[in-house]
């Protein structure tokens, strides 16, 4: 039963955060009685994965409806997950790591309540830029967005991420942050220029 898989994954996700096993581990903690395996919920997460950008796109419709949802500003980020394992493959690489382990990036788009639109996947050596236009375009594409404006930090900056953004009929904004510090001087002194 997918659907009691999935109650139990976001009600431990919301009441007492960890991994799939320590949700499985838990169950008996909540109202709601579970009859699964923790080998079902492992098996789960390939049908999760299939029909993912249709459920993110059904959330957002229930979100919406009931609640209202402001889609004018896009926040935007990226942040990776490390995996304990010695070898990569297809999806978990080696990346930018502290850890040295293979990653997996994952690019998330919320609107401007903080609210999670959409996020993809990517292989742990693709670079926070390289994930912008897939993430970005998807939103406008199907979350009814009309003109909006971008905010992300200074790993997206491109030009061809803002030309993605702003170029041709597009009229949308961005706010896209910059070191100070590593930056030249002529840009610190403007920074600090009180006019």
């Amino acid at each position: 039963n997918t659907n009691a898989i999935m109650i139990l994954l976001v009600i431990s996700r919301l009441l007492s955060p960890g991994s799939k096993k320590k949700a499985f581990v838990e169950k008996n903690r909540y109202f709601e009685r579970f009859n699964f395996s923790l080998a079902d919920i492992y098996r789960a997460l390939s049908h999760y994965a299939k029909i993912a950008k249709e459920f993110q796109r059904y959330l957002h419709n229930e979100i919406a409806e009931k609640y209202g949802c402001n889609t004018k500003t896009i926040y935007y980020d990226v942040t990776n997950f490390y995996f304990e394992i010695d070898e990569a493959d297809e999806l978990r690489k080696f990346g930018p790591s502290k850890e040295k382990r293979p990653i997996v990036q994952m690019g998330l788009a919320m609107d401007a309540d903080g609210i999670p639109l959409h996020y993809e996947l990517f292989p742990g050596n693709t670079l926070d830029k390289e994930t912008f236009r897939s993430v970005i375009g998807e939103v406008r594409k199907n979350y009814d967005t009309g003109r909006i404006v971008v905010v992300a930090d200074m790993g997206i900056i491109t030009g061809d991420n803002i030309y993605y953004l702003t170029g041709g009929k597009n009229r949308n904004g961005y706010v896209f942050s910059f070191s100070i510090r590593g930056s030249t001087d002529a840009f610190k002194n403007y920074v600090l220029d009180n006019e």
